[in-house]
């Protein structure tokens, strides 16, 4: 849904300035170097997330099907026995014979290598969320078994 904001009245053709110099009371105040003002658009509440709260819940785009992503994109999808095929998104999920050595198999986008790089991408980005994860868990012990042992020092000093 979009809000349109209703337009603001400007001066037609058949104004010819005169009037307008006549009064200035009836012209917005610009200084120099100000361009046009863009308008702000008036913001949505969609709802609060929890009633007894005040902040609204947070919405998510939908996920979108790769392929209706852009039909003219070109990717890259290897054939059964090897050769590179450069293939547009509307073909996905058609049945396709390979130029170079005649088999037949269907379009997938799970197969191009835009998709395996994509796959690729996020098994790091996951792999470095954990050891970071991991990494804090360890800080944490360790800060956590030296306070003990400290504190069985000042213990035993105590006796």
């Amino acid at each position: 849904m979009f809000i349109i904001p209703q337009p603001t009245a400007t001066p037609g053709p058949e104004s010819d300035g005169a009037a307008a110099a006549a009064n200035p009371a009836q012209l917005p105040a610009i200084s120099a170097g100000e361009g046009p003002q863009e308008q702000e658009f008036p913001k949505l509440n969609v709802g609060p997330a929890d009633p007894l709260a005040g902040d609204p819940a947070p919405v998510e785009a939908p996920k979108l099907d790769p392929t209706q992503d852009d039909p003219d994109r070109v990717i890259h999808i290897i054939c059964p026995n090897g050769h590179e095929l450069e293939t547009p998104m509307s073909m996905v999920g058609d049945d396709a014979m390979c130029p170079h050595c005649s088999a037949q198999f269907r379009l997938r986008f799970e197969d191009s290598l835009e998709h395996k790089e994509e796959k690729k991408k996020e098994a790091l980005r996951r792999e470095t969320a954990f050891e970071r994860g991991a990494l804090k868990w360890a800080i944490s012990l360790a800060v956590l078994v030296g306070v003990g042992i400290i504190g069985l020092v000042i213990a035993s000093q105590m006796r």
